[in-house]
């Protein structure tokens, strides 16, 4: 779930510099090979990260989230198109507007049996399923009382639940003990809020950065559970390296283009 993020090269517009921390991060699939290594940039809510599947020297995909910006904002870059998206929740929230009219005005053209046909399919919760207005689902972390070592660093356990079934075993130090981890935090925090704004997403990604929910504690280590209960994937995020990160850093590559989202409010 880690996966959705990704970082800036290294080839911006020189400015000023301002501290931050930079954490490396591996990603290995259920059979234990590293399929995709990430680079994360943190500094004062604000985080840019870049995604590398192994064996390639050009990123897989880049993104820098601004927590400290109002609105939040998530910049997605697209470097094939040498352009780039900005997402906020509101701007979220006007595209899902313009969906949930078009999806209406669809059904309502449609003869009582067709339009009873579409909504069964819309996974069994009528127009809402689509429209980001089915029941949230209910998650909830809960500590599993068990302790691991994990490069050399005793981690608890933490577990987050879907409805129940485990999702995700996040095993977690004191953000004191761990360096950046006290940055680290504070971003995913923002995170948090940022996810749980977005109509369409929030209720699938923002549990997984509520760090209140592990006594705020900080993952150094996350593991993906599949359905059948087994470990579908880990990350482990190395400690925070402290270095003066460029503030272009966490801004578009310039020379990149912005796009819109048809129907997202600038």
């Amino acid at each position: 779930m880690i996966r959705f993020i990704a970082t800036l090269a290294a080839a911006l517009i020189a400015l000023p510099a301002f501290a931050g921390t930079v954490f490396d991060v591996e990603h290995r699939n259920a059979a234990g090979a590293v399929d995709h290594t990430s680079q994360i940039k943190v500094d004062g809510g604000k985080l840019a990260m870049e995604m590398m599947s192994a064996g390639e020297e050009a990123p897989e995909g880049r993104m820098i989230f601004r927590g400290d910006r109002t609105p939040q904002e998530m910049i997605v870059m697209n470097d094939q198109e040498r352009s780039y998206m900005v997402f906020t929740a509101e701007g979220m929230g006007s595209m899902q507007s313009q969906m949930n009219s078009v999806m209406e005005q669809a059904l309502a053209n449609l003869p009582p049996e067709q339009r009873a046909a579409a909504e069964a399919a819309m996974s069994g919760q009528g127009m809402g399923a689509m429209m980001g207005q089915a029941p949230a689902s209910d998650w909830r972390f809960r500590a599993t009382g068990k302790s691991r070592d994990v490069d050399g660093r005793q981690t608890t356990g933490y577990e987050l639940l879907k409805d129940g079934v485990r999702q995700m075993v996040f095993w977690t130090v004191p953000a004191s003990s761990f360096n950046g981890g006290g940055d680290l935090g504070r971003t995913f925090d923002s995170l948090n809020d940022f996810f749980e704004a977005l109509p369409m997403i929030g209720d699938a990604a923002g549990p997984m950065y509520d760090l209140d929910a592990m006594d705020g504690r900080v993952p150094v280590q996350i593991e993906e559970i599949g359905a059948d209960g087994a470990v579908e994937a880990t990350t482990t995020i190395s400690e925070g390296r402290s270095m003066d990160i460029a503030a272009s850093v966490f801004e578009p590559d310039p020379g990149y283009t912005r796009q819109e989202m048809p129907g997202m409010a600038q």
